[in-house]
């Protein structure tokens, strides 16, 4: 079997590559930069420069099918919402080539849109936050006085694809022409989309509406970020593991920089009643928050691969090999069962930031600092450091060195996505 992955600078990815080069499988990676994680890892073998799809998806289309137009990979793995974005909307052109094992594009649209998705919740009754959906910007702004606070104002989508107002329907990425995404960085739950009144509630809107139109109005949930990531095969599952957030950054909801698996059957079940509704095919990750009692409320739906994968692969669910294998045979064997208590750490720069956060913010800085001493002994794996893999950590340190000085200066996402 070979594969190709894209977005070798990102976590997920090197986790696909590990996972699979374990296995003797030949993996080969594409990414926007000659020194990266994903390309320094002993299991990668050939290493592709192309463009950026978030700035030219047409140009990174393009020669995604020419790597793949000979016939030498059995599979294509698109990682990062950017690229899997044009891929997917291109995925019968590409598909003649190879293996793609991921949903077509008009179902994936239904998760990139928060709306959507809420809507299919309340249909088949999963527990989901209350949401106001304005029609105009005078209407959302009308609310204002009638709203139980705190709410939290949420853009559609973390990126303009699949907004209310990006191109979620148009047919980019080919020869004719690129789309050149956005990144939206109120996609997580800050001060900058957090409201407890009117006039607070007023001026955040009419922000985040400039650079994401007609934003959402949310109930503001409190509770542990847990998730469900699943694998499934045309709307039968196989595999779904759950997880608890223990740390995320930003510090009020994020990414998980420490996550520990569990066996959660009510997340399960109200995973699998989405997953299943939509008819799913390949991965997907879907993210609830659950308060002290138990109950859930569902976030959102990833229908990509996720950045905290490596945590089930420690824990006994190889996604990326089940996946590839879904591809190929046409189905995989079932896996209900896995280790619970397996904890995974980002800690490149997650968990550093997460706790730099917490010193600037918390009035008990000593006490944050001998926690955050503490927890580099914590017996876990991380998502880079890794003695039989070692060099990608080099890898991570300068992206993330790149990141964090675009981040600063306003360019980028914290995540790394170029804004605007």
């Amino acid at each position: 079997m070979k594969v190709l992955v894209t977005d070798a600078s990102k976590r997920a990815s090197l986790a696909i590559i590990r996972s699979l080069g374990k296995r003797g499988v030949a993996v080969d990676a594409v990414g926007a930069e000659r020194f990266c994680a994903g390309f320094l890892s002993k299991y990668c073998a050939e290493k592709f420069v192309l463009p950026d799809a978030q700035r030219d998806s047409g140009a990174f289309t393009d020669e995604i099918e020419e790597l793949v137009s000979p016939g030498g990979y059995d599979v294509l793995i698109p990682v990062h919402d950017f690229s899997l974005i044009p891929i997917l909307k291109n995925k019968r052109r590409l598909e003649k080539h190879v293996r793609i094992p991921f949903v077509d594009y008009a179902t994936l649209a239904k998760t990139l849109d928060k709306a959507e998705t809420l809507k299919l919740a309340k249909r088949i009754n999963v527990p989901a936050p209350k949401t106001v959906e304005p029609r105009s910007l005078s209407e959302a702004l009308s609310f204002a006085g009638e709203l139980d606070y705190p709410v939290v104002i949420k853009p559609r989508s973390q990126t303009n694809a699949g907004s209310a107002g990006g191109s979620a329907g148009s047919n980019t990425g080919s020869r004719a022409g690129g789309e050149k995404f956005a990144a939206f960085t109120t996609a997580y739950v800050s001060a900058k989309n957090y409201c407890n009144d009117a006039a607070e509630f007023k001026a955040r809107y009419k922000e985040i509406n400039a650079r994401s139109q007609l934003p959402l109005i949310q109930e503001y949930v409190t509770g542990r970020g847990v998730g469900v990531a699943a694998l499934y095969n045309r709307g039968r599952p196989r595999a779904l593991f759950s997880y608890k957030r223990l740390r995320e950054y930003p510090v009020s909801g994020g990414p998980s920089t420490l996550r520990e698996s569990t066996d959660d059957p009510l997340l399960k079940k109200c995973a699998a009643k989405l997953l299943t509704a939509l008819k799913w095919h390949g991965l997907a990750m879907v993210e609830f928050k659950q308060r002290e009692d138990g109950s859930v409320s569902l976030m959102e739906i990833n229908g990509r691969v996720w950045g905290s994968i490596a945590l089930p692969i420690a824990a006994g669910v190889d996604f990326p090999f089940m996946l590839c294998k879904l591809a190929v045979d046409g189905d995989v064997e079932e896996i209900k069962q896995y280790k619970v208590g397996v904890k995974q750490k980002w800690l490149i720069p997650g968990d550093l930031l997460h706790y730099w956060q917490r010193l600037r913010e918390q009035p008990r800085k000593l006490r944050t600092a001998r926690e955050f001493f503490k927890s580099l002994g914590e017996e876990c794996e991380e998502d880079y450091l890794s003695s039989d893999d070692p060099l990608p950590a080099l890898g991570a340190i300068k992206t993330s060195a790149e990141y964090f000085t675009s981040f600063l200066a306003g360019k980028r996402s914290l995540s790394g996505e170029y804004l605007g």
